[in-house]
């Protein structure tokens, strides 16, 4: 038998570094001229979520609808609000999954007004480098590294960031993620808050 030897390469380490002032910066710069933009952003910047992820989010907002979510094996509606903060049920599997989207209270004014609205995830890239601002891209990364800091359980962050794929736990915890998110989800926005807004 012929043997065919594997690739070579080496393996390089990326360092992402945004400062909170950048980050603040940005947030500025997107509220003051592009309102859809800035909620797109912000939308990644406490849910942890991907640019495609928060464009479908707004696209098919139906957040009195009711659909049946697995992992809490009954039917529920999409939207779930607390005191400070709210998780929205978007349900995508395969590929990059997110099942829940959690943001700030406050953000619901906006959701309900552009509700329906699409944009090419590209054209919010291609506005943040036409204004030399932070790309979307580092809004997940940088709410990783800060959930970690504030919240112990990395799974907990994992869950929120649905990091469903590198959770170290079976489905049968997954109830108690969701719990245990809820509660401790509002300690990350504090400290989200805390880096843009001084």
């Amino acid at each position: 038998m012929k043997v065919i030897s594997s690739r070579r390469y080496k393996l390089t380490i990326k360092v992402y570094e945004v400062s909170p002032a950048e980050a603040a910066r940005t947030m500025e710069f997107i509220r003051a001229t592009q309102e859809l933009c800035y909620l797109y952003y912000v939308l990644m910047y406490y849910g942890g979520v991907r640019v495609r992820h928060a464009v479908r989010l707004i696209e098919s907002f139906r957040p009195e609808e009711e659909v049946f979510i697995e992992m809490l094996g009954d039917y529920a509606q999409r939207l779930t609000c607390y005191d400070s903060f709210c998780r929205y049920y978007l349900g995508v599997k395969g590929g990059k999954p997110c099942e829940w989207v959690y943001f700030p209270k406050e953000l619901l004014k906006l959701l309900n007004k552009y509700e329906g609205i699409k944009r090419d995830e590209k054209a919010i890239t291609r506005h943040a480098i036409r204004h030399n601002l932070l790309r979307p891209k580092y809004l997940r990364k940088i709410n990783w590294r800060y959930c970690v800091k504030t919240i112990k359980d990395k799974d907990v962050c994992r869950f929120i960031q649905s990091r469903l794929g590198e959770l170290k736990v079976s489905e049968t915890r997954y109830g108690d993620l969701l719990e245990e998110a809820d509660q401790e989800y509002p300690k990350l926005v504090d400290m989200l808050n805390s880096l843009i807004k001084g």
